[in-house]
């Protein structure tokens, strides 16, 4: 398989893994080859975009420090330092791009039906979007079928016992102290919150 010679790369989720959002588009991108994306090694650009308006809501531009890039001579990789600030602190994707690579992510998740993490060159010279790998995203918050709504629309609000209770707790309750808890919670009328086990 040939490596792809990428003077921009990184990644793009169809939904956005920091909050759930169905309704967003996460792309994180920087210098030369993805794995600097990947890896961390760089504060890489992140885009967020709203799929239904077709708008970016937020651009944050990372410094940049460093570029990964394919040493086409014996095949390994290059790592140089940017010591340019301008470059540092230059946008990795042009408005063109973003919204091209949003449409092609927007496809994908339409082609296997579920939100999706894929990963993306633009290669040296040509300028032309490669899609790299792409697979399902699996650290979404999971939200019951019954409570899904479709892009644009407005949500369904759910009753949370730990935003509720004020809850300390960073794990979920088990099912004591579910128990211990419901035991407790009265509602105006006198009556008691019951709990039932799953």
């Amino acid at each position: 398989m040939e490596m792809v010679d990428s003077c921009v790369a990184g990644v793009a989720f169809s939904a956005n893994p920091l909050n759930s959002d169905r309704d967003e588009l996460v792309i994180d991108s920087s210098w030369g080859l993805g794995e600097s994306v990947v890896d961390g090694s760089v504060e890489a650009d992140r885009f967020i975009y709203c799929k239904v308006n077709k708008t970016i809501l937020e651009r944050n531009i990372g410094k940049k420090t460093l570029e990964k890039r394919l040493n086409v001579t014996n095949g390994g990789v290059d790592t140089t330092t940017i010591d340019d600030e301008a470059k540092q602190s230059q946008s990795s994707l042009d408005e063109d791009q973003i919204l091209e690579l949003s449409n092609l992510v927007t496809i994908v998740e339409e082609q296997y039906g579920t939100p999706m993490d894929i990963e993306f060159a633009i290669q040296q010279g040509g300028n032309s979007l490669k899609l790299l790998q792409a697979r399902p995203i699996t650290t979404l918050f999971y939200i019951d079928e019954d409570m899904m709504t479709n892009a644009g629309e407005k949500r369904i609000l759910y009753y949370d016992f730990n935003i509720a209770s004020e809850a300390t707790t960073t794990t979920p309750f088990t099912h004591m102290d579910m128990q211990l808890y419901t035991r407790n919670v009265k509602f105006d009328d006198g009556s008691k919150l019951q709990h039932v086990p799953t």
